[in-house]
């Protein structure tokens, strides 16, 4: 129907700029597929796929460069629709070169692995919840029973989609030094400032720091200490 979008279940619509890329896009099984007509949304795509609050996905083929000013990213860089993509003839790295349309298809990524690539992008939502928490979505270690930095039981919770995105941490690492009053549970990690434990992983318990020291760990902490 003029003037609408393709249906998708997904979080996002993918825009490809040639046939054959469609094609492949289908063969593959991704779903929401907009072909672009000179490289960019039309006006009316653009509005709908804003109102849609989904993101979108780019993967194009123009030969020569990795990207091109006048594309759908020049149109993506003054919105608030998250985006992410790239052109088919390099990759970013410059690993490869796709000189045709036909070896664009052969790189054509499938959808699971463009997924990943959005997740790890922030573009869209997680809903892996495979060693993490139920609340917070923080990695759980092997043995936690309890999350270290909500004190969520390991199991329970809400389960929402989450942004999984790992923001860097500067400045000198610390040791953190542990004693549960309620278990008995003693431990110590190592932490960068982002990791910070507030909850005993074997009972739930709060309150639960000793000490803390600047600096690197040791040899002879790491044979003591470093477990799990």
């Amino acid at each position: 129907m003029k003037g609408s979008l393709p249906k998708t279940s997904k979080q996002y619509y993918l825009a490809v700029n040639h046939e054959a890329l469609y094609r492949r896009a289908k063969e593959l099984g991704y779903e929401g597929i907009i072909i672009l007509k000179n490289n960019r949304l039309s006006e009316s795509q653009f509005e709908m796929i804003r109102k849609s609050k989904k993101s979108i996905g780019v993967l194009f083929f123009i030969p020569g460069t990795q990207y091109d000013d006048n594309t759908i990213f020049e149109q993506l860089d003054e919105t608030d629709i998250s985006n992410y993509g790239y052109n088919l003839y390099c990759d970013e790295n410059y690993s490869y070169h796709a000189t045709t349309v036909e070896e664009a298809v052969k790189v054509f990524p499938d959808p699971e692995t463009f997924e990943k690539e959005m997740i790890s992008e922030g573009v869209i939502l997680d809903t892996d919840y495979t060693n993490r928490c139920g609340n917070c979505h923080r990695i759980l270690r092997p043995k936690d029973k309890y999350c270290r930095h909500c004190g969520l039981k390991k199991g329970t919770g809400d389960f929402q989609p989450f942004k999984n995105i790992s923001y860097g941490v500067y400045g000198s690492p610390h040791i953190a030094y542990y004693d549960c009053p309620n278990c008995g549970n003693h431990w110590s990690e190592c932490y960068d400032g982002s990791n910070y434990t507030y909850y005993c992983p074997v009972c739930g318990w709060k309150d639960i720091l000793i000490k803390e020291e600047e600096g690197f760990p040791t040899e002879e902490w790491v044979e003591k200490y470093w477990h799990n």
